[in-house]
Order: C-alpha cells, then sequence, then structure tokens
C-alpha cells in the first residue's frame, strides 16, 4: 500500500469516526430529550392522578354528607311512620268515640226526659192543689 493510499484510508477513518461520534453526540442529545420529556410527562401524569384522587376524595365526602342527610330524612320518615296511627287504629278509635257520644247522648236525654217529667208532675200537683183551694173558699 502506498503511503498516499494509506493517507486517504487514514482520512476517511478520520472522516467516518467524526461522523459516528456526531452520530453519537446526536443519539444522546435525543435520548436526554426523550428522557427530559418521558419525565415532564411523567410529572403530569403524577399530577393529574393527585388531582383526580384529590377530586374523587372531595366528592367521596360530598357523597357522605348526601347519604348522612339522606338517612336523616329517612329515619325522619320512619319514626314519623311508627308513632303514627295506623287508619284501621284511627276507625276504631273514631268508632268507640261515636259510640260513647250516642250512649251518653241518649243518657243525657232520658235524664232530660225524667226531669221535664219531674218538673210536670211538680207543676200538675202545685196547679192542682192551687185550683183546689179556690174551689174550698
Amino acid at each position: 500500500m502506498s503511503p498516499e493510499e494509506k493517507q486517504v484510508i487514514e482520512d476517511l477513518r478520520d472522516y467516518f469516526t467524526k461522523q459516528i461520534d456526531g452520530v453519537r453526540e446526536l443519539i444522546g442529545e435525543r435520548d436526554r430529550l426523550y428522557t427530559d420529556r418521558f419525565n415532564a410527562q411523567e410529572k403530569a401524569v403524577l399530577a393529574a392522578l393527585a388531582s383526580a384522587k384529590e377530586a374523587t376524595m372531595k366528592e367521596e365526602a360530598s357523597s357522605d354528607a348526601k347519604f348522612k342527610s339522606v338517612n336523616e330524612l329517612r329515619a325522619l320518615a320512619n319514626d314519623i311512620l311508627n308513632k303514627a296511627m295506623t287508619r284501621l287504629e284511627a276507625e276504631s278509635r273514631f268508632a268507640a268515640l261515636a259510640e260513647k257520644m250516642e250512649a251518653a247522648a241518649k243518657s243525657n236525654q232520658e235524664k232530660i226526659e225524667s226531669a221535664i217529667s219531674v218538673w210536670i208532675s211538680a207543676i200538675m200537683k202545685w196547679w192542682t192543689d192551687r185550683v183546689l183551694r179556690i174551689r174550698l173558699l
């Protein structure tokens, strides 16, 4: 091999070595760029997950408060239903009260009739006595 050929080979080796080093440098830069992008995306995903978790926790707390209110309302309705009279119970009580009122009215009527009869008897006796006295005079 001639010295000129050796020089050409050496020049080509230097050229390709520089090209390979440039490619390696470019690959390294791209690798750093992709790593930075990946890290940024990872941070963004973690931030989004944290935000979603916080929103979920707030929603759960809100739902718990709503369910607590609904359960209190349901308990109040159950208390009202448990303390309220049933229709059958109310009807039987009203029927018993109606019977008592009818019995009291009948008793009062009998008492009034008896009192009227006593009064009439007393007035008749008085009138009769008075008429007899006038005739005797």
